[in-house]
């Protein structure tokens, strides 16, 4: 505790030092007054450094207190900027606790308002860069509806309505943007998104040529097969995961068809096309050694393969192995079937996942993966029921996706 007194730092280890719950409310509450009064009037890169310290201690107790103590007095809005992104930011990042994050958003946007346009402007711009777009967007629109010149709010809520699937809306408010900064890279890439995604296509081609990218020539749409590249996918609302990365092959600049098989697809499944941004979100390994590629974000479908998913897995007393679902899995492809597997992936020790592609006789695969299983102790009753073919194992009997 270099910046305290070291009176007041001693306080600080014996509070840290008690075992929880054990110092009294009272002398918390005094110690959070006194850390309080020391950073009164100090500087905002004071202030930071004392929390930084405080929080390389492990002492988020009192650094939470103090932020939210801080917060309702009287700051400036240079201050009350830098309180708000300490104490959301703790709570987001450094505790990772995403709901009381929000939380103490919702309890301060309305004087987050009050401050006026450019406070509301900064704390959304931050907010989005925190991928808090909910959060931002009051902000932002409260912003531009007391000062539409402001080019960066104009910016900040065509990626709202962006992310949003609200692709009119995010050209409009993109091409606002283009007036004022014609070589914006970003505000070309997002309206080229969404101009794709309401398949005006010329559009798209002229936002792509402005930023040097060459499009195949076509009257029309100029979809192309291209490069693989992850793409992460949100899963449905029930699924253990908020979303999974899987491979797909670049059509265009924005968008791609899904080539791997997503386990708790709830955006997208095999086969589908779809809008992708731009920007990375991450790295996977690549097919070279030493290669890193990009992920980018699945924003929308653009069109549905409509093809149907079946998941063959066991129960309890059945014990397949990953040898077993990696055998029916090359099987299957080896019949032209997408097939995959899913062995270690989620709750299941062996698990393999089947596309059949619209048009594709279900007799066929249901036959195929019954011969096939014969010996691997994977089922899939709902292939089974759909062709007829006897049941043999009960869906509650086996593990859930």
């Amino acid at each position: 505790m270099s910046l305290l007194p070291t009176s007041l730092a001693d306080r600080v280890d014996r509070f840290l030092a008690a075992p929880e719950g054990t110092t009294s409310a009272d002398a918390v509450d005094v110690l959070v007054a006194d850390l309080v009064t020391f950073v009164d009037g100090k500087s905002t890169d004071t202030f930071h450094a004392l929390m930084a310290e405080l929080r390389e201690v492990g002492a988020y107790p009192l650094t939470l207190r103090i932020l939210a103590s801080a917060w309702s007095g009287t700051l400036s809005d240079t201050m009350a900027g830098e309180v708000l992104e300490d104490w959301i930011g703790t709570l987001l990042h450094g505790l990772g606790d995403r709901e009381a994050a929000i939380d103490i958003i919702d309890f301060v946007t309305p004087d987050a308002l009050s401050r006026g346009a450019a406070f509301a402007s900064d704390l959304g711009d931050l907010f989005l860069s925190w991928g808090l777009r909910a959060q931002a967007s009051p902000l932002i629109k409260f912003a531009l509806s007391k000062n539409p010149g402001d080019v960066s709010a104009r910016y900040n809520l065509g990626i709202i309505h962006k992310f949003a699937g609200e692709y009119d809306e995010s050209a409009a408010a993109f091409r606002e943007v283009l007036v004022h900064q014609p070589e914006e890279k970003g505000a070309l890439w997002s309206l080229g998104i969404a101009l794709t995604a309401v398949r005006d296509f010329a559009g798209a081609r002229t936002a792509w040529q402005r930023l040097g990218i060459v499009v195949p020539e076509s009257d029309g749409d100029y979809a192309r097969p291209g490069e693989r590249l992850p793409i992460r996918v949100s899963a449905h609302a029930d699924a253990p995961v908020q979303a999974e990365v899987v491979w797909g092959d670049r059509l265009c600049p924005a968008r791609a068809r899904v080539t791997g098989i997503p386990r708790y697809g709830g955006l997208a499944a095999f086969g589908d096309v779809v809008l992708v941004d731009g920007a990375s979100i991450g790295e996977v390994p690549g097919p070279h050694e030493g290669d890193r590629v990009a992920i980018v974000e699945c924003l929308s479908l653009f069109s549905e393969a409509k093809g149907r998913l079946y998941r063959l897995r066991g129960g309890p007393g059945d014990s397949p192995s990953p040898a077993d679902a990696e055998r029916l899995a090359v099987a299957l492809r080896g019949l032209g079937y997408a097939s995959i597997n899913w062995s270690g992936v989620g709750p299941d020790s062996a698990a393999v996942g089947v596309v059949l592609a619209a048009g594709e006789p279900l007799t066929e695969l249901a036959a195929a993966v019954s011969e096939l299983t014969t010996d691997t102790r994977l089922f899939c009753p709902e292939l089974e029921a759909e062709a007829g073919l006897p049941v043999r194992r009960a869906p509650a009997t086996l593990s859930a996706f």
